[in-house]
């Protein structure tokens, strides 16, 4: 069962680089399921953008206290390398608990 209000990050990184996200989506644990398209418009900072990466790791994170870093008890998933320019849409099934 979803607290209400906890929040899903959606989040593109690069497989090689730093673990800081190309793309990152913030959504309401309550638009699950969700389908999410990722851009350069949702990059964090100023540096490398999602059509900088050839592939990149696509990673599914609910936060139960709606922080952006990790936290022990969230729930994530991930699936990748997927090539940047891919058409077809992707699942991400959440299946693991941070910090265990």
């Amino acid at each position: 069962k979803l607290d209400p209000d906890s929040v899903l990050f959606v989040y593109a990184r690069n497989p090689s680089g730093p673990p800081m996200p190309l793309a990152v989506a913030r959504l309401p644990a309550s638009a699950l399921p969700a389908t999410v398209t990722l851009t350069d418009a949702m990059s964090m900072a100023q540096g490398p953008n999602l059509s900088s990466a050839q592939q990149v790791i696509i990673g599914a994170r609910l936060s139960a206290h709606g922080q952006a870093l990790p936290q022990p008890g969230d729930l994530e998933g991930s699936v990748g390398p997927i090539a940047v320019d891919r058409t077809q849409p992707i699942s991400v099934v959440i299946d693991k608990v941070v910090g265990q």
